[in-house]
């Protein structure tokens, strides 16, 4: 293996362990928090699921619609996606407190 792909598959593992660890905490505190606003069993497994499901989601989305050189050179520029735009309207969407 040479450093290149050394250095990125040491990357990779670093990668997929933090968010291992991210997955875990998350799961645990919606669980929690299902739990405590009296949610039992099957919906208080599956509302982090859900949650988190979502956030990946448009996580993919956001990484799908992202304009790339590449793909992005003989599109005009009105048919573009306005990335900017979504992901601007999805963070914002996704830290509107809940009342």
């Amino acid at each position: 293996m040479n450093g290149d792909r050394l250095i990125r598959a040491s990357t990779a593992a670093a990668v997929l362990l933090v968010a291992a660890i991210a997955a875990a905490v998350s799961y645990q505190h919606l669980y929690h928090l299902a739990v405590t606003h009296g949610e039992t069993g099957l919906d208080a497994a599956l509302m982090p699921l859900s949650i988190d499901g979502t956030v990946v989601t448009g996580s993919l989305l956001m990484l799908r619609c992202n304009p790339s050189p590449a793909r992005m050179a003989g599109m005009p520029a009105p048919i573009r996606p306005p990335t900017r735009a979504l992901q601007s309207i999805s963070l914002v969407s996704s830290n509107r407190p809940r009342g």
